[in-house]
């Protein structure tokens, strides 16, 4: 993705980190500033119980689930086989590129083509599944979270810091600006859904966010000031992301990729698959074994496993010299005793 200004960095951390978002809706009355909130877990917890009502409503008034309804558009034609396969074609095809693509990490040229083609590969793909997803709409699943939808913008759409848009979530139900109403909708969804995971990618590499991140994990201060369970799912994405990034800045500088390499999503994650298959690879040739039981002594430290433990009987064990020869004992004074009474 292109550069981001350090304006438009700086907004995107923030509001990630703050969980909340201030947008402009236009509407009859001339427009309204509005913040969005992301929602909290007992929110969450309240907004799966109207999905799962809903869900359960809409079967019962005759609204197809999802898979019943692709087995009427499959009966009727309308998605045929074809498509499937083209489906199918199309994800087989993007596998093959990125694995060409990881054996061409070192070869600019070739990786820029690759990377055209894969990103052409995957906007086809994308069209497909857009164009099913649209004849899958009217189903129970799509009432449901339709429903959902309703009931967070309800609680997650504010006027100001305390007073909510709607009160009630029969007040946003009677909102009387139907465009107003659809346009907060749309957009409240695409914040819920989350940031792109390139555009989250590309602020884990930042240096505005890493200092941040690495002086987090030195000195234990909050990131987001929150609890974990509190969480955005944007939170969430650029911690994982964070940590991925800096275990790449801590790799060995003979292993680290380049500069060009890392700011380049595709290109990074074959370089990656590859590094970590030839690292596989050297650990399998140095061992020489093939995968088995393991053997209680192989580690250089000591190790101690009762019955009791849950890898117990994942390891082969050698029989105790003393024990054998105390048994060989007892067998043989038990014959030496059975010969005398014969």
């Amino acid at each position: 993705m292109n550069d981001l200004s350090f304006d438009e960095l700086e907004e995107h951390i923030t509001t990630v980190s703050t969980g909340i978002k201030l947008i402009w809706i236009e509407g009859a009355d001339g427009g309204s500033s509005l913040l969005f909130k992301q929602a909290t877990s007992e929110e969450k917890m309240f907004a799966r119980f109207v999905y799962k009502q809903t869900y359960e409503r809409a079967k019962n008034e005759g609204l197809k689930t999802v898979e019943e309804m692709e087995d009427i558009l499959r009966e009727r034609g309308i998605i045929s086989e074809e498509s499937d396969n083209a489906i199918e074609a199309l994800e087989a095809k993007i596998k093959g590129q990125r694995a060409i693509l990881a054996k061409t990490h070192k070869v600019q040229a070739k990786q820029e083509r690759l990377l055209g083609i894969i990103q052409g590969l995957e906007e086809q793909l994308r069209e497909l599944r857009a164009n099913r997803d649209k004849l899958l709409g009217l189903t129970a699943e799509a009432k449901a979270n339709e429903s959902k939808l309703f009931f967070l913008c309800s609680k997650c759409v504010f006027k100001s810091e305390n007073e909510r848009l709607w009160e009630t979530e029969k007040d946003f139900n009677n909102e009387r600006d139907l465009m107003f109403r659809m346009d907060v909708l749309a957009t409240f969804s695409r914040f819920v859904s989350g940031l792109p995971t390139s555009l989250v990618r590309y602020i884990a590499r930042s240096n505005l966010w890493r200092i941040r991140y690495v002086t987090s994990t030195k000195t234990g201060a909050d990131l987001f000031g929150r609890a974990i369970s509190e969480y955005s799912p944007d939170m969430i994405n650029l911690l994982y992301w964070s940590h991925y990034y800096q275990s790449i800045y801590e790799m060995m500088p003979d292993d680290q990729p380049s500069d060009d390499i890392i700011a380049d999503d595709a290109a990074l994650d074959s370089y990656m698959d590859a590094y970590y298959k030839e690292m596989k690879n050297e650990r399998a040739a140095r061992s020489g074994k093939k995968p088995g039981k393991l053997n209680a002594f192989d580690q250089g430290d000591e190790v101690i496993v009762t019955p009791a433990h849950e890898l117990h009987k994942d390891f082969d064990y050698d029989k105790p010299r003393e024990a054998q020869r105390i048994k060989d004992r007892a067998d043989i004074k038990k014959k030496a005793k059975k010969r005398k009474r014969t």
